[in-house]
């Protein structure tokens, strides 16, 4: 199951270190000034191609199903977060 295991709140937004199961990644929502809504991206987005470590995170980001899971997770935790999103 996946989880947050770590939220830090930052001027524009927040990351989360969220525990796949196999893979701990940080995650970055940067919320949109002209609608409210949250901008939701892989916090690794540089990847060294002879680093094997390196390249399992970055096949791991690929899998889109990964991605949608990590979009519910905190979307759910930013309705908790950000008030705003429930209205």
């Amino acid at each position: 199951m996946t989880k947050i295991i770590n939220t830090e709140k930052h001027e524009g937004g927040y990351s989360f270190l969220m525990d796949f199961g196999t893979q701990k990644l940080w995650l970055d929502a940067i919320k949109n000034t002209d609608d409210d809504d949250y901008s939701i991206d892989w916090n690794k987005y540089i990847f060294f191609t002879k680093n094997e470590k390196d390249m399992e995170i970055k096949k791991f980001q690929e899998d889109t199903a990964n991605y949608e899971t990590a979009l519910n997770t905190i979307y759910s935790e930013l309705e908790t977060l950000d008030p705003i999103l429930t209205k």
